[in-house]
């Protein structure tokens, strides 16, 4: 194992060689232990147990899963409306709203829009207007509307699926997933001393995510952040969420609590007041 580590070779790629070498001796003297196998002989393959798989498996299983996402979020959430009424809602049209600088408490960039007010309505004014959507979530006792309870709960059961689909998809396309306790709190609206933690790119178009997280050091914890851009894909599913979707759950929220002192949540990943559990 000693040659490895001196790596006295003459140029920039010999060294490179000298190191996959080098990783691919390490990884057959542990594959035992771990019991995933990177290929020698198969490009771009590893094997995990009895299973292998490719690179271009993983694509598959990637674009699959956008696709199964965006299908959920319009059909389940969105009611299967049509694009045509919310054709505006596009990261060209809110990255420009952007402002790293604003902390203003519970807020983020769609609340700087000129039609705020018209997308914070879209869903709630479509479910009463529509006859089989209000039919849906509300009844009507004593010639008043009143929220059918049982409704709002599968309404909830679908968002808590589609939340699970946006963790996979943050873990899956986003590179190299973070810790399981550090996504789950992602904020996408600020709080009083805390910032949001999702924001709109200007350049790119695209979501960053800037998660702060605590590095034990020297018997000491240091706070870090990890930056992860979300794909084109994954940024529109995300923008629609938290645009449309958002402000109609917390008007369910709202509506159905018992209690008058219900606040809104800043965390993406909230559902069934607590955040979720990766």
């Amino acid at each position: 194992m000693t040659s490895y580590f001196n790596n006295s070779s003459a140029t920039a790629l010999g060294k490179i060689l000298n190191n996959r070498s080098y990783a691919f001796k390490v990884n057959k003297e542990s594959s035992s232990l771990s019991n995933i196998i990177i290929s020698t002989i198969s490009k771009e393959t590893i094997s995990y147990n009895k299973v292998t798989i490719t690179i271009d498996n993983l694509r598959k299983v990637f674009k699959e899963l956008i696709y199964a996402s965006n299908t959920f979020l319009k059909e389940q959430l969105l009611f299967n409306i049509s694009k045509r009424e919310y054709k505006d809602v596009t990261l060209e049209e809110f990255s420009p709203l952007e402002d790293i600088n604003n902390n203003t408490p519970y807020k983020c960039f769609k609340d700087f829009h000129l039609n705020i007010e018209y997308y914070n309505l879209f869903l709630y004014n479509k479910v009463l207007s529509t006859p089989s959507l209000r039919r849906k979530f509300f009844n009507i006792k004593d010639n008043k509307l009143e929220l059918n309870k049982n409704k709002i709960k599968d309404y909830t059961k679908d968002l808590l699926d589609f939340l699970k689909y946006c963790l996979l998809l943050i873990y899956f396309t986003s590179g190299l997933p973070l810790r399981g306790t550090e996504i789950p709190t992602l904020r996408f609206l600020n709080l009083f001393k805390d910032l949001r933690e999702i924001f709109l790119d200007k350049g790119s178009n695209l979501f960053i995510l800037n998660i702060s997280y605590y590095k034990a050091q020297a018997n000491s914890e240091k706070q870090a952040s990890s930056i992860r851009y979300l794909p084109r894909s994954v940024s529109n599913i995300f923008l629609i969420y938290i645009v449309l979707i958002t402000p109609f759950v917390d008007f369910l929220n709202i509506a159905s609590s018992s209690s008058s002192n219900i606040s809104l949540s800043p965390y993406f990943f909230y559902i069934n007041k607590r955040v979720l559990e990766s």
